[in-house]
């Protein structure tokens, strides 16, 4: 044993030395790969950017399901897409592994005034399938005025998703849809669990047909009268509904 612990302690003091010949800091401005993007809002190709990352990483698909559906899942791409400060008049869909942040110290720093905003719509039309693979992507510290009128919901933002998808410190002005329609289908899509923190949302939660979704600290209007199917939590949240069972539910349970 005291033989590995003088190998160990050699090879650490190899590498602490080789770690002072090397240049101190990182470089100012960073050296960020082709796929991460620092935007400020005098950019002229913002939107040529996030619809071509996109069309890598997004997709929908109109089976029941396959392999391939929706297809940005398999992508080997990852997009990082960071705002500075400032008003943004563009739509940016979010596909799979992809991340989209404000950079400024409150979300209000980071406005997205565009029809749809940040948005994610489920991946297949297929309501049976819906946003059931919508995995992966996340948004964070901005705020959204969006206005896109949503087939089936209220005017606001939409991120129709299920798990590995957080929203975190967003503000919303008008309403915020977790699931989809998709016409022709008459059903709502399905989709299956989320998490929203530190966020403010000024309009309705429309949780629909999510099911264990874990809100946290947040402040909120209203909810849908449904919130969600089940497994719903709500932690430190104000407007979140009072405990029961969903009313459509729970008249069958006993």
């Amino acid at each position: 044993m005291r033989g590995a612990a003088t190998t160990l302690l050699a090879a650490g003091l190899a590498a602490a030395a080789r770690a002072d010949e090397q240049p101190a800091g990182e470089p100012n401005p960073p050296q960020w790969p082709e796929t991460v993007r620092v935007f400020s809002p005098s950019d002229t190709d913002i939107q040529e950017t996030v619809d071509a990352a996109f069309e890598i990483n997004g997709g929908m698909c109109d089976g029941p399901g396959s392999a391939d559906c929706p297809p940005g899942q398999w992508s080997t791409h990852r997009f990082a897409f960071l705002f500075q400060p400032g008003r943004y008049s563009v739509d940016v869909p979010v596909g799979f592994y992809t991340t989209v942040a404000g950079l400024g110290r409150s979300p209000d720093d980071t406005v997205f005034t565009g029809s749809k905003g940040v948005f994610t719509e489920e991946g297949s039309s297929n309501y049976t399938l819906g946003a059931l693979e919508q995995f992966w992507r996340i948004g964070e510290n901005f705020r959204s005025q969006s206005t896109f009128q949503w087939p089936g919901a209220d005017q606001g933002m939409l991120w129709a998703v299920s798990q590995a998808s957080p929203l975190r410190r967003i503000h919303v002005d008008h309403d915020l849809t977790l699931y989809e329609y998709m016409p022709p289908w008459e059903g709502a899509g399905y989709s299956s669990g989320g998490f929203l923190s530190n966020s403010q949302v000024g309009g309705t939660v429309h949780y629909g047909s999510q099911q264990q979704w874990f809100t946290r600290n947040c402040e909120i209007k209203a909810t849908d009268p449904l919130g969600g199917v089940f497994n719903m939590v709500w932690v430190g949240t104000k407007g979140a509904p009072h405990d029961h069972c969903n009313p459509v539910w729970s008249q069958n349970m006993e």
